[in-house]
């Protein structure tokens, strides 16, 4: 099709409209969009024998039909039984088959708005009596929605009581009688109360009644001949049948109108029958008759199957091909029922459909093979046209012809459905057997055509479409979610409402829930301009985001490998043995010593899984007290209130730090310890920033005959890392979550003992049993199925930590922390024991005079996420004077020491914020919240505006920032500040160069398409870095995450 010209409709060229997309287009040209189509059918005609290409043709016929829409005033709408009937006075077929582009539509009775029928046919389909109405503006569906006109209401036909003259002469006033031309009825209200009205019989007799004018009429029976006797009378006939009943000894007037009425019944039903019997027949018929010949005319080339032989089309109609998406587009106009209710040739309309198909998969695969529409096409003025051959680029046949799609076994001919197209139904394959049966049912199925593979034209298998069976290409994913919508290569039974395609299962989360798809940006939002200390946080990796994300969550599992309660289990069960051989693994065990149950939910859950294995109720339990950095879970309590269910099973004793050092009293825990003699011991913490010295909480558990618990769930990853001392040398049992420090999805592990325990007093081995008795408290003690998700991607974390990049970044992460405590120490913090040996640092508030509370108030309102947390010597876990800061998150996200210095003067900052706040609101923790959110403090804004700025920096780092996929919208901020040396360098060493001087490095980071990222750094002019990254876009199919500003 050639280009227009410059003396269009709204007088503009195809110049600036050469880079809009057709949808734009539509929206913003309308006028310019009706002028093309008129353009192509009335250009002049080409070459005489040229064939006309598939978008000329589509082009013409659009307009027809665009013509007969505006011409015909009826419409089709669905009816109770989901069957089209012509509905006189709605809204033109134009705009119900969606030929505007804008409008809006309403399907009642849900009411729901839509912007097109495709929109609203997964919320109506199989509901009877639904109706769609279209309306130009989405102002005129609402006023439809919430002021619906009333239905019109059928009139009955006029009927007139008359006074009736009886043979007796008296007049009778309760006949009513219905005038017509043909004949007259009389219904005469029955006089037994228990019979309804409308079971009165209906007699035709000849009735005298009155006119207007006071003559009599005199009507005869319907069909009388003339020869014929009038009738009697209907009341002079029952009088004389009831005398006679009566001589007889028959039964009351009752049971003689029991019989009319089974009479009329069985007339009815015999009538019914009838017609049941001759419908089946005429379909028998029809499908027994086979079609005429074809003649000589309807043989020539014009009537010839068009696929064989396509034109070839210019580059201006293959990028247009591309731009609307021909294929998905006219898939789901076809399916529409009003365009069978055009009454279009069935056939015709398929090829068409077909060759439009086939030009979508040429223009696919000259860009597959061209890399056309690329960064480095060249100008169109300089491009070559190479025609496409039809072995790798042709398009699939028509679906109601018998011929085998390429690639596919040519299988043996069988009896097809016959294709019939009318203008009560869709377009439907409907097979008929010939029975003995006259109430034979017909089988309906509606029509869906098998997408099909672009490079070789293999239709795809209808179990498994993510790749192409015949080449091996990878399908596109959008190309996969529109074409879920039509159920492609399945043949559904009409009428069916049980479909992937009403269920929305196949739907995006942006389309199926756009309230929680808003908050789930939200919050990514919030995660990358946020600074995250929250100790017990971290970023899980891609891949584990991945795992958690799998069909592994689809399976129900109960039981332990090997011993299922369900079947189907077989790769759970090596998804579950292989998550325990690398757990043993990434902490150095061997399995003949350590067993490990990867199955508990969490933390708080797998502490009480152990309490009620090895110790019965009202048992004594000891750990560290909340305030003073112990965990809820392990068995917290007030002087008047049991807080943990922990204590209300158990007896928790807590021992305590020594509050002057802030370190733990090991020697008053021993001397506790041997007055009320647990059953277990717990060296466990969640706010202690030092060291747990293992060997001597084990020889207090020895002499008091004690299990000793540890509970490492803040620094197991610290202990994968080999960065601190493992507890497993000296621990019976250990328990650990698996989000925080080892940087995996949220679930826990318990791992117990196997082998001796020790000997008796005649030196016999004491066997551990902690196995059977731990697995048992698990499941079924506690838990029933476990979440098989969690485990799948609990093994992916495993084995990123015992990767030697793990070690790396867990002793980043202990030089963060420490960079963190001396920063906050030149800020005038005090912190409890005076610095830190882990992760965390816990600060002191009380020489700020503010609390925990209203710090951490501030600095959430500056970006700034952390914790309040109690102190030694605090009452109240709800108002301390504490705040705890850690550092795993965000060494995640690839910062350094120098960061965590200026992260330390936010801090600093954010703190005198609140100690000026709390002057103005006084020292209830409402009033300062709510004076902080009336009239916040300059200072607090500008806090935030640095804060924020320096978390979105963190974006060019190359730490797992494959989350924050919106860059490309949000303009990630980087400016050079100095010309980079002319010299290359590894990302590491950029890295510390950067720091060193203070120049921000240019540092893209990429995601490839098969699920895995990396990173790569660049030391070079910015024409290098982009015809570099266009390079790698073009041939290792690599997609840019990052956007940079320079």
């Amino acid at each position: 099709m050639q280009a227009p010209s410059a003396t269009g409709a709204d007088g503009v060229g195809f110049g600036r409209h050469a880079e809009m997309t057709y949808i734009e287009l539509w929206e913003k040209e309308p006028k310019y969009c009706q002028w093309v189509i008129k353009a192509v059918q009335d250009q002049e005609p080409g070459t005489p024998g040229e064939e006309p290409s598939p978008m000329e043709r589509l082009g013409k016929w659009l307009r027809e039909r665009e013509a007969q829409a505006e011409s015909t005033g009826p419409a089709y709408e669905y009816n109770e039984d989901m069957q089209l009937v012509e509905v006189p006075g709605s809204r033109s077929l134009k705009e119900r088959a969606g030929i505007t582009v804008k409008f809006y539509g309403v399907a009642a009775p849900i009411k729901r708005i839509c912007t097109s029928w495709e929109e609203c046919k997964p919320h109506v389909h199989g509901v009877k009596g639904v109706m769609y109405r279209s309306f130009a503006t989405r102002e005129e569906a609402e006023a439809y929605v919430n002021n619906p006109p009333a239905r019109a209401v059928k009139q009955p036909k006029q009927s007139q009581k008359k006074s009736a003259r009886t043979s007796d002469g008296s007049e009778d006033k309760g006949e009513t009688v219905e005038t017509s031309k043909k004949s007259r009825k009389v219904k005469k209200p029955s006089k037994d109360p228990a019979e309804k009205p409308e079971d009165a019989v209906e007699e035709d007799t000849k009735v005298e009644a009155k006119s207007p004018k006071g003559k009599a009429r005199k009507g005869t029976k319907k069909n009388q001949p003339d020869n014929e006797e009038p009738a009697e009378p209907a009341r002079k006939r029952q009088r004389k049948e009831k005398g006679e009943d009566a001589a007889k000894g028959a039964a009351p007037k009752k049971s003689m109108l029991a019989k009319a009425k089974a009479k009329a019944k069985a007339k009815a039903k015999a009538k019914a029958k009838a017609k049941a019997v001759a419908k089946a027949k005429a379909r028998q018929a029809k499908a027994k008759a086979k079609p005429p010949a074809a003649t000589e005319e309807e043989k020539s080339p014009k009537a010839a199957d068009k696929l064989s032989s396509l034109p070839e089309v210019s580059p201006e109609v293959l990028k247009l091909a591309e731009e609307v998406g021909l294929s998905t587009a006219l898939r789901n106009l076809r399916l529409r029922p009003e365009i069978a209710a055009l009454n279009v040739d069935a056939q015709i309309l398929l090829n068409t459909l077909r060759e439009c198909d086939g030009l979508v998969n040429k223009a696919k695969c000259r860009i597959l093979e061209t890399g056309a529409g690329g960064p480095s096409t060249p100008p169109k003025s300089q491009r070559t046209e190479e025609p496409i051959t039809p072995e790798k680029c042709e398009a699939p046949p028509p679906v109601a012809e018998d011929v085998p799609m390429k690639g596919e076994v040519e299988q043996k001919p069988v009896d097809r459905p016959v294709v019939q197209l009318s203008a009560q139904d869709s377009l439907k394959v409907t097979e008929t057997k010939p029975t003995e049966d006259d109430n034979n049912q017909e089988a309906e199925a509606a029509v869906h055509v098998a997408p099909a593979c672009p490079n070789c034209g293999k239709v795809y298998d209808a179990h498994d479409t993510s790749f192409c069976r015949g080449c091996g290409l990878a399908r596109d994913m959008n190309e996969m979610t529109e074409a879920s919508s039509t159920q492609a290569a399945r043949l559904i039974p009409a009428g069916r409402s049980i479909t992937v395609e009403a269920m929305r299962l196949n739907s995006p989360l942006k389309e199926m829930d756009p309230e929680v798809h808003g908050i789930i940006e939200s919050e990514k939002d919030r995660q990358r301009r946020c600074v995250n200390l929250i100790a017990s946080e971290n970023f899980a990796p891609l891949p584990v985001l991945e795992a958690v994300g799998s069909v592994m969550v689809n399976k129900y599992s109960e039981g332990y490998p090997g011993a299922r309660y369900y079947g189907g289990n077989e790769f759970i069960d090596k998804a579950e043995r292989l998550c325990q051989q690398r757990a043993l693994s990434s902490f150095r065990l061997d399995a003949k010593e350590w067993g490990v149950n990867v199955q508990s939910l969490s933390g708080s859950p797998a502490n009480f899984q152990v309490f009620t294995a090895l110790c019965d109720v009202h048992d004594r339990i000891m750990g560290l007290d909340l305030p003073h950095g112990g965990h809820l879970s392990h068995g917290y309590q007030t002087d008047t209130k049991k807080i943990s269910m922990v204590s209300k099973y158990f007896e928790s004793i807590p021992y305590r730090l020594n509050e002057e050092t802030g370190l733990i009293d090991y020697e008053e825990c021993e001397k506790f310890a041997m007055r009320i003699r647990p059953k277990i011991l717990i060296a466990g913490t969640s706010a202690y920033s030092r060291l747990i010295d293992y060997g001597r909480m084990r020889q207090i558990a020895d002499k008091v005959g004690a299990y000793l618990l540890a509970d490492m769930a803040h620094i197991s990853g610290l202990v994968a890392g080999a960065a601190i001392p493992s507890p497993f040398e000296y621990a019976d049992v250990v328990t650990t979550t698996t989000h925080k420090s080892l940087r995996g999805p949220r679930g826990a592990m318990i791992f117990y003992r196997k082998g001796q325990r020790g000997v008796d007093k005649k030196g016999n081995p004491i066997m551990y049993d902690l196995e059977d008795r731990i697995n048992a408290a698990v499941f079924p003690g506690l838990q029933g199925g476990p979440h098989n998700q969690s485990i799948t991607s609990l093994a992916v974390a495993l084995k990123q930590a015992s990767e030697p990049e793990f070690k790396t970044y867990i002793q980043q992460v202990m030089k963060n922390s420490k960079a963190l405590g001396e920063s906050l120490q030149r800020c005038n913090f005090n912190l409890v024991s005076g610095g830190t040996d882990n992760h965390l640092v816990l600060i002191d508030l009380r020489s700020k005079g503010v609390n925990g509370s209203k710090a951490e108030a501030v600095c959430e309102m500056a970006s700034i996420v952390l914790n309040k947390n109690t102190i030694p010597g605090d009452k109240s876990a709800m108002n301390p004077n504490g705040l705890r800061v850690g550092a795993p998150a965000m060494t995640s996200r690839g910062l350094m020491e120098d960061d965590f210095v200026k992260i330390g003067e936010f801090i600093g900052g954010a703190v005198d914020v609140a100690a000026e706040v709390q002057k103005q609101s006084g020292p209830k923790l409402v009033d300062f919240k709510r004076v902080l959110a009336e009239s916040p403090p300059g200072k607090l804004l500008e806090l935030k505006g640095q804060v924020e700025d320096f978390a979105s920096e963190l974006a060019c780092r190359p730490m797992l920032d494959t989350y924050f996929a919106q860059w490309e919208t949000s303009k990630i901020r980087s400016t050079v500040t100095q010309k980079v040396q002319d010299r290359t360098v590894s990302p590491d060493e950029a890295m510390k160069e950067r720091i060193k001087a203070g120049i921000p490095k240019i540092h893209f980071v990429v995601s490839l398409l098969v699920g895995s990222w990396s990173s790569i750094g660049f030391k070079a002019s910015e024409p290098l870095v982009f015809s570099y990254l266009q390079e790698h876009v073009r041939h290792k199919h690599i997609h840019i995450v990052g956007n940079i500003v320079m």
